[in-house]
């Protein structure tokens, strides 16, 4: 029975022991850094343990309302509603909490199993375009990037992520029907998931026209390739026809979110300008942010290929086009992958790995704890 477990733990694979382990000491860290901060500040409880309810704040009662009652097209006295929020990760909160029977922990299991399968993915995707210790070393950086804490929180963002790669991963791979139910459950997730279409597109496109110079189109390959990457805006499609039902407003996800969150889309020049001369100390590091990650991005362009490079610079783009939401943008950032894959290109000596591990994991536990006490500076 020893030599079978032996032989079982020998076939799994490099990557997975790799992200357990960062995982687990990563999650621990935050965790201590969380409930401290706790100790000093006061704020609104989703277990009665205070190492749980760390990873509970701002949208996790949103979540844990539709998935215990629904959606309702009802607004409070602040003019928000529920169905501001898109409903898959509610939906597998909904399915985990059968297993729980605690809707809070049910959130804590799937945010948390999708970013173990997240850094599983980006190992899978990176490895296609760089060698093993190059891959291994972009989900040590996906678990020190500044917000990764962000990513075991009750919140979608692992979710998010997670079908992000996965999308473009299967694209990469020339697997277009899984490429495209990826990328529709995206938009179940997120609206602004529905920008992985472009480089998803691209892609496609790529691949047609290198099976062209080959002389290997099939027409009826290539419609069904199509309708598969087709899939993508179905997600965004499906849930508006939802809310259009709840509501009688077809428009009614944009509207709850002008009304209630104050959010619509704008010149992204004029709101990084205005963020940057913020009062707010929230709206200052996410406008700063996204201009490092941008300058990142253009920089080492060569470094990750032009799909990822649109992909980073989309999710960039329109997270710093939605008016009033720079307070959220270092959450928003989780998702720009292509950035862990360049820390992990740059880093190859290892007196660059250490000295960027450890500024990133310093900035990281300031963050955890002022995200913690509800300072505002990442929302």
């Amino acid at each position: 029975m020893k030599k079978e477990t032996q032989e079982f733990l020998k076939k799994i694979p490099k990557e997975i022991y790799y992200t357990l382990a960062v995982f687990f000491i990563t999650r621990v860290a935050l965790t201590a850094i969380g409930a401290t901060s706790l100790e000093y500040f006061s704020r609104q409880n989703y277990s009665p343990s205070k190492i749980l309810n760390t990873w509970g704040l701002w949208d996790t009662g949103w979540y844990i309302e539709i998935a215990s009652t629904g959606y309702s097209a009802a607004k409070n006295l602040n003019g928000w509603a529920n169905y501001g929020f898109f409903p898959l990760y509610p939906i597998l909160i909904k399915i985990f909490s059968f297993i729980t029977q605690n809707y809070f922990i049910a959130a804590l299991l799937v945010s948390n199993l999708f970013l173990i399968l997240a850094a599983v993915f980006l190992y899978k995707l990176a490895r296609l375009d760089c060698d093993e210790k190059t891959s291994l070393r972009a989900i040590k950086y996906l678990f020190v990037f500044p917000s990764a804490f962000i990513l075991s929180a009750a919140l979608s963002e692992s979710l998010f992520l997670f079908l992000l790669l996965a999308c473009m991963y299967y694209a990469k791979k020339k697997k277009w029907l899984l490429s495209g139910v990826s990328g529709m459950l995206l938009t179940l997730t997120k609206p602004f998931g529905i920008i992985i279409l472009l480089p998803v597109i691209y892609e496609y496109v790529k691949n047609f026209l290198a099976e062209k110079a080959k002389g290997e189109i099939n027409i009826l390959k290539i419609l069904k390739d199509g309708f598969s990457v087709a899939l993508i805006p179905l997600g965004l499609a499906l849930f508006t026809a939802y809310t259009w039902l709840l509501t009688g407003d077809i428009f009614a996800y944009p509207h709850i979110k002008q009304i209630g969150w104050h959010n619509y889309l704008e010149n992204p020049i004029r709101g990084l300008y205005e963020n940057l001369l913020s009062r707010d100390p929230g709206s200052v590091w996410g406008a700063v942010a996204s201009i490092i990650i941008i300058f990142l991005l253009v920089i080492f362009y060569k470094k990750i290929g032009f799909s990822w490079f649109l992909t980073g610079i989309l999710l960039v783009l329109f997270g710093i086009s939605y008016h009033a939401s720079m307070v959220s943008m270092l959450r928003y950032c989780t998702a720009v992958f292509p950035i862990y894959i360049i820390f992990a290109k740059i880093s190859e000596k290892e007196e660059v790995d250490n000295g960027l591990m450890l500024f990133l994991l310093l900035l990281q536990g300031f963050l955890m704890a002022l995200w913690t006490i509800q300072s505002g500076i990442i929302i």
